[in-house]
């Protein structure tokens, strides 16, 4: 291995930092209860991200899966239930 050092002024870059399940979560749980419509970039696409969304659905909030976002339009603060039982799998 040869390391290389070199003196810049300036670092340019991008990282992409994958999603996490915990904020993935907790992400589709505020967007249901918030006013108006939010957007969440780069959620974790695993099961308990999507029965997240699928409980919001559930609980009365729009929905919408475009490539690597989820948009999400809330309920203003009051949940409508579709049914009395709402699978959540395990993102509880």
């Amino acid at each position: 291995m040869e390391l290389v050092s070199r003196k810049t002024k300036q670092l340019h870059g991008m990282v992409l930092v994958p999603g996490s399940k915990s904020h993935t979560i907790r992400a589709a749980a505020i967007a249901l209860l918030a006013h108006g419509t939010s957007i969440i970039h780069n959620p974790l696409h695993s099961g308990d991200g999507l029965s997240a969304l699928h409980a919001a659905r559930e609980l009365g909030a729009t929905v919408e899966i475009s490539g690597g976002s989820w948009k999400i339009t809330g309920c203003r603060g009051k949940p409508k239930p579709a049914s009395t039982f709402i699978d959540v799998g395990n993102s509880g």
